[in-house]
């Protein structure tokens, strides 16, 4: 059995009030008169004090907190004893919300609390401001004194008083407290006002001794407690009670006004209770949606909201009952006959007298024309970013209102950058004529074209062939100016580089033959020796890599094979080994092909057949070799130039043509060498070769030789051939027999 009611059934018995009030004074540490009420009635007494106990004096809120709070809120009590008692609480004549380890505050501390006034209007607003959207929960309930100590009790009295304001300080208290805790507050501002309406009823309750002796000692202390100017008197109430029905006749008035306002408007005017049902139909809605006011009043909503968007009255009902507004929504609706509408909705709570979210008013505009126009515009819009050229859109004063993005892509500026400047300030435009005669002939032919200098965002200057057309209103005014602006600076430039060329060019046309064989000499001079460095080059390169990297690879193979003697079970020392006789391989063929040793010490064909077996095997491509046995050795230079003709010639087969075989054919006669190298792999349907480095450095070594490169491509293969002029001397001793090679 709850003891509360235990309590109670013993007092019903008419034995257990001098306990009850033995507790109670053995809770606070005096007996208030507040409990010494009703002595006829003691079940009424046990019931008071099992609500106090639960909602004040047990209430997990701490001790001073709700104290001091208890003396904040009983300011508004016409009564005087609540926040009398509760003062001597908190200056020690007794326990503070029943507490006995609950500090005492000295007088000082408790006057300051009583005079701090109450946020209204603006100041509240601005503390509602600076804590109503805090970013959560404190985690302590605050100091006596302290800021956040000062906003909660505000709140709270404006929650306690119901002020228009109670809402927004409802929502204030529940950002700063959390859920939980603001669930005791209200539960202790419910026993607050029992207490207030309790020593209300009861005029016989008179103040304690030691609280008159308290006030007869503090005069400050008196002043604040028994002078309080927060009160709102009966006198004040009645006079309220008496206006009301002049203010009701004038309601009513205000009523038929307003909703003759409504029924004039333009717009469609409805409202809404929180379950969705529509509560009024104004005429501008019959007119639009197509249902009188008898057929729409208690249907819901989704009357006109189509299948596919009824999601949205449900987030719109969640934001209302929020208390959110909802600010030019676009949205469709749908017709009574079963056209949709584009509409724009203005949605807004609707609010009791106590604050409460009770509906929503909805003002609805047809934006379909609109909407329309928008989306041609949009699709104008989007065809002309397609053109390559700058279009913008000028008004009367040059400002631009309208930049596609060929614009952007032209002169570097955004669209938002560009909105609203005058562009002839924007780009710097440089006129080829005065600015004044070129507007009197546009005006005049409502077009104009020619040459302007424009700057670009990154200070570049540009010419462009710009196009105007005007745009006039139906009194032929001018509305706008449509300019279409086409880069020319290339053109411009290649046109002023001809003139320079041909002016050159008749100045120089008498010597000009001798200066090109002349410079061809030293070009052909140049190249040769540029040749001969990129030969020495390799050499360098390739004795680089075979003496010195090669080496060292070799140094560490021996390393790595006397490590493997000291552990012969390790698998990543022999791993090791193998990638080194690898790397030592590769070093070895990557010198050779850098600068084959062999093309000096044995000459073309030895170098060509040796070089020909490793591409066969690196590459896995079958090659068949063809050498004239009457080949001999001939001039470094005609060496040179084959082989790498061949290099270059096989890498193109191996890389490009995904051929499974290749013949090289090596002939010679008494006034001429060629090297040929076919594949049947894929080559040029319509017979062309995209000439790349490679190409043009073989036909750059043949040409300075005097010689000839032709590469003929088809479907079945591509086909190189080079010849290259000798004397009669450069034939020597036969080669040998290598047409099996």
């Amino acid at each position: 059995m709850d003891p509360n009611d235990a309590k109670l059934n013993s007092a019903r018995n008419g034995g257990e009030v001098p306990e009850l009030q033995s507790q109670v004074e053995k809770r606070f540490g005096v007996l208030p008169n507040f409990f010494r009420l009703a002595p006829e009635n003691p079940e009424i007494t046990a019931k008071l004090w099992g609500f106090a106990s639960f909602a004040y004096l047990d209430n997990p809120l701490p001790s001073l907190f709700k104290e001091r709070l208890f003396v904040y809120l009983s300011r508004f009590c016409e009564v005087r004893y609540c926040i009398a008692r509760h003062v001597g609480f908190l200056a020690g004549l007794g326990r503070p919300s029943g507490d006995a380890n609950c500090t005492p505050e000295s007088i000082m501390e408790i006057v300051r609390l009583l005079r701090r006034p109450l946020p209204r209007e603006q100041e509240l607003q601005r503390c509602l401001s600076l804590w109503a959207g805090s970013s959560g929960p404190v985690d302590e309930l605050p100091s006596p004194g302290s800021d956040v100590e000062q906003a909660i009790f505000a709140f709270a009295s404006h929650l306690f008083l119901q002020t228009t304001d109670a809402p927004d300080c409802l929502d204030a208290l529940r950002s700063l407290l959390g859920e939980s805790r603001l669930q005791y507050l209200l539960l202790f501002l419910a026993f607050v006002r029992t207490a207030h309406y309790w020593t209300k009823i009861h005029p016989e309750l008179t103040l304690e001794e030691d609280i008159k002796q308290l006030l007869a000692t503090h005069q400050a202390l008196a002043e604040c407690v028994l002078g309080n100017t927060e009160v709102v008197s009966d006198e004040l109430s009645r006079r309220l009670l008496d206006e009301l029905a002049s203010l009701r006749r004038q309601t009513a008035r205000d009523t038929g006004l307003l909703a003759a306002i409504v029924d004039s408007s333009d717009d469609a005017i409805v409202s809404k209770n929180l379950d969705g049902v529509i509560t009024s139909w104004n005429k501008s809605a019959e007119r639009l949606f197509g249902y009188t006011a008898e057929e729409a009043v208690g249907q819901p909503m989704t009357l006109i909201i189509p299948p596919e968007r009824l999601d949205e009255e449900r987030r719109i009902l969640e934001q209302l009952r929020r208390g959110e507004r909802i600010d030019h929504f676009e949205t469709v609706r749908i017709r009574k006959d079963g056209r949709k509408l584009d509409i724009s909705l203005v949605i807004s709570p609707l609010r009791d007298a106590a604050g409460r979210v009770v509906g929503a008013s909805k003002v609805a505009r047809d934006i379909t024309e609109r909407k329309q126009s928008e989306r041609s515009l949009a699709e104008q819009a989007r065809l002309l970013d397609l053109s390559r050229d700058a279009i913008l859109v000028r008004d009367g004063a040059d400002r631009i209102i309208y930049w596609n993005e060929g614009a952007s892509q032209l002169y570097g500026y955004t669209r938002e950058e560009a909105l609203g400047r005058v562009s002839h300030d924007l780009l710097d435009t440089e006129f080829p004529e005065p600015f004044k005669r070129i507007i009197e002939e546009f005006r005049r032919d409502d077009r104009w074209s020619g040459e302007l200098t424009h700057k670009r965002k990154d200070g570049n200057q540009i010419v462009v062939l710009s196009r105007w057309a005007l745009d006039r209103d139906d009194q032929g005014n001018l509305r706008s100016v449509l300019e279409t602006n086409n880069d020319i600076t290339h053109q411009k430039r290649t046109e002023e580089a001809l003139r320079e060329s041909e002016e050159q060019l008749r100045a120089f046309a008498d010597g000009l033959e001798a200066q090109v064989q002349t410079r061809t000499g030293e070009l052909r001079e140049l190249w040769n020796r540029l040749v001969r460095t990129q030969e020495e080059e390799r050499r360098n390169i390739a004795r680089e890599l075979h003496d010195s990297v090669g080496q060292y690879l070799a140094a560490l193979s021996m390393v790595l094979d006397s490590a493997r003697n000291e552990a012969p079970g390790s698998h990543k020392l022999k791993e090791a080994i193998n990638i080194t006789k690898a790397c030592v391989a590769e070093v070895r063929t990557i010198a050779y092909l850098l600068h084959p040793p062999m093309l000096e010490e044995a000459g073309l064909a030895s170098a060509a057949v040796w070089y020909i077996e490793g591409f066969a095997t690196r590459s896995g491509i079958q090659a068949h070799v063809e050498i004239d046995e009457t080949l001999g050795r001939l001039t470094k230079d005609v060496e040179l130039v084959l082989f790498r003709v061949l290099q270059e010639s096989l890498t193109n087969v191996h890389r490009h043509s995904g051929s499974k075989t290749v013949v090289i054919r090596i002939g010679a006669d008494s006034q001429q060498v060629w090297l040929e190298i076919e594949d049947q792999g894929k080559g040029s349907a319509n017979g062309s070769i995209r000439r790349g480095v490679g190409i043009t450095g073989m036909r750059e070594r043949v040409e300075n030789l005097a010689g000839e490169l032709l590469i003929s491509s088809s479907q079945s293969g591509t086909r190189v051939r080079v010849v290259l002029p000798l004397a009669s001397t450069t034939l020597g001793a036969s080669a040998g027999s290598l047409s099996s090679a």
